[in-house]
């Protein structure tokens, strides 16, 4: 994060049951242990996603005319192959 940023949209709380649901496919909702709000991130909310067999994963929310998202796509498929990066 760059000095002197500050957060400027608030933080976007969301259920466990809709958490379940965006992750599935990738995991059951009876596996996931823990969702714990982070405070990181100027204008997405994130959450860790936890689940039974310490499999962590990451939820990045952005705002709807957020395109910010497209740089995250692009790191990731440059970074993949050195690193381990969400799908």
């Amino acid at each position: 994060m760059e000095n002197g940023w500050e957060r400027t949209l608030p933080l976007v709380e969301i259920s466990h049951d809709s958490i379940a649901g965006l992750f599935n496919g990738v995991i059951n909702s009876d596996d996931i242990s823990h969702i714990v709000l982070l405070n990181e991130g100027c204008r997405t909310t994130n959450y860790m996603v936890s689940s039974k067999n310490n499999s962590k994963y990451l939820l990045k929310i952005f705002y709807e005319d957020n395109k910010s998202y497209r740089k995250d796509i692009n790191l990731f498929s440059r970074i993949k192959e050195y690193v381990p990066v969400q799908e």
